[in-house]
Formats: structure tokens, sequence, C-alpha cells
């Protein structure tokens, strides 16, 4: 510790001294690029935190995008499986098979969003087989 504080004294004796000017404008400039230095470093790291909160953003937009779409595939194969029921119209009975197949393919392009093994995932999965036993066990055979 003393010698640190010797170190120190010297250190400012030196820049106190009138013929080292060279050494201290020398001196200034390694700080000022040390500092810059710092300043980049904590700039890119800020970047580079930004960019993955950006991929973040993207994929939860992609996964609500496709949440909106399985909704309203649901919605509109609910409404043509009553209408068919209602009235026995084959072309309600096609609308509901083209959006059973096109809620298939959503459930994938939704799961493949999706990390495996993760909570959401296996929510998909559980919200899947449950649409699949309804269409199954109760849409299907009603018709």
């Amino acid at each position: 510790m003393k010698r640190i504080i010797e170190l120190a004294q010297r250190f400012r004796l030196w820049m106190a001294a009138e013929d080292h000017l060279h050494g201290r404008v020398l001196a200034a400039s390694v700080a000022g690029v040390l500092a810059m230095i710092v300043l980049a470093v904590v700039f890119i790291s800020h970047v580079s935190g930004e960019r993955r909160i950006g991929r973040l953003r993207e994929s939860s937009i992609a996964t609500l995008r496709t949440l909106d779409k399985i909704e309203g595939d649901v919605a509109m194969m609910e409404a043509a499986h009553r209408d068919f029921l209602v009235t026995g119209e084959r072309a309600f009975l096609d609308q509901f098979r083209r959006r059973a197949s096109v809620l298939e393919s959503r459930f994938g392009e939704l799961q493949s969003l999706l990390s495996p093994g993760s909570q959401p995932h296996d929510v998909l999965q559980g919200a899947r087989e449950e649409f699949n036993r309804w269409e199954r066990e109760i849409a299907v055979p009603m018709i």
C-alpha cells in the first residue's frame, strides 16, 4: 500500500513539472483512447443485447400471428360444421374438411416456431390433441 502511495505522489509531481509537457500530452491521449475503447465496448454490448431482444420480439410476433390464424380457422371450421348440420349442404361440409386440413398445417407451423420441450410447446401439444379428440369423437360422428 505504501508503494502505491509513493507512485501516486511521484505521478502527481511528474504531472506538475513544467518540463514534461510531452509526457502529459501522451498520457492525456492514452486516457482518451482508453475512454473511447470503454465506450465502444459498452455500445457493442448494448447493440448485441438489442439484437437478441429483436429476434425474440420477431419470434413472439410470428407466434401471435399464427395463433390468430389458428383462432380464425377454428371459428370458420366450427361455423361450417354448424351450418352443415343446420342446412345439410355439401358446400359447408367441404369447407369444414378444408379448414380441418388447413388447421393441421397451422398447428405444424406454430410447432416449428416453439422450441421442443418448452412449456408453450407442451401446451400446444395438449391443445392439438384436444382438438383432434373433438374432431374425431364429436364433430365427424355428427356429420
